[in-house]
């Protein structure tokens, strides 16, 4: 999800990277916006979340660097010269690993001090409590920035979280700890052009457009199965629903028509006795 300044910014574009080959795959969400009083300034935003589990990093590496093919194949970032990006989201992964490192060599900064391993360094961004380990901070959340944005302002509120034992707690209740950071657009030469022939990110991966749309249709035939199965549980509803209706009007015309009779039985009655009484 990405919420923006309505009052200060507006949405050129946004659309999705696909970052895998299966169905239950991850996705950055792009975003182009320009500032409302400084129509020139334009940047991009790409929001993504890669796979889980310290097992899936081959997944991750495949994921970051379909992440930079998309990227140099994108037509609406070349045509409208995008020059100010920013790369952001929860990675699963730490500092020293390839997934960060392809970020790095594609010419892009993190905000906040990803040199060091140790927790000390207050830059942690998890808090989980492990039953072999004990304690463990980790770096998993990033802000990325191009040399076209200055940084005015960064908060990681850790100061906060130092006493808790884990995340997620009933004091916090995400497993991640929020990043926050303003900036200031500082290019302003029209000629600084972020050049996406230079992207780098590993050719030998297969990047074959029909394995989506093969996977895209078997998604949505599971869709339309499931949707089959709903549809016949939906009937199959309607049809007790009906059975009940059906049942209960019965009943209740058993009961009017008992009603009918007793008023029968009593006008009868009544009127025997009215004879008798005349006679």
């Amino acid at each position: 999800m990405l919420l923006y300044n309505r009052t200060k910014f507006k949405v050129i574009n946004s659309y999705k990277y696909l970052l895998g080959n299966s169905v239950q795959q991850n996705f950055a969400l792009v975003s182009i916006l320009q500032e409302i009083m400084f129509p020139y300034n334009m940047f991009a935003i790409l929001v993504t979340h890669l796979r889980a589990w310290d097992k899936n990093e081959n997944i991750r590496i495949k994921q970051i660097n379909k992440l930079f093919y998309n990227m140099a194949n994108d037509n609406n970032l070349k045509n409208l010269k995008i020059n100010k990006i920013i790369i952001c989201g929860d990675l699963n992964t730490n500092p020293n690993s390839n997934c960060v490192k392809n970020i790095l060599d594609n010419k892009f900064i993190s905000v906040f001090d990803i040199s060091k391993e140790s927790e000390n360094d207050g830059n942690y961004t998890m808090v989980i409590d492990t039953v072999d380990e004990g304690l463990k901070k980790l770096k998993y959340d990033y802000i990325f920035i191009n040399n076209n944005i200055e940084i005015l302002n960064k908060t990681l509120p850790i100061n906060y979280l130092d006493f808790e034992k884990g995340l997620p707690n009933e004091n916090f209740p995400s497993d991640h700890i929020y990043l926050f950071t303003e900036f200031k657009f500082c290019d302003k030469n029209k000629e600084n052009v972020y050049d996406y022939n230079q992207i780098v990110y590993d050719h030998s991966l297969n990047y074959n457009k029909t394995k989506f749309d093969k996977n895209k249709i078997n998604y949505n035939n599971n869709n339309e199965k499931y949707k089959n199965i709903n549809d016949k549980q939906s009937l199959k509803e309607k049809k007790e629903s009906n059975d009940n209706n059906n049942h209960d009007n019965k009943e209740n015309n058993q009961i009017e028509e008992i009603k009918l009779n007793e008023i029968k039985e009593n006008n009868t009655i009544k009127d025997n006795e009215i004879i008798n009484n005349e006679k």
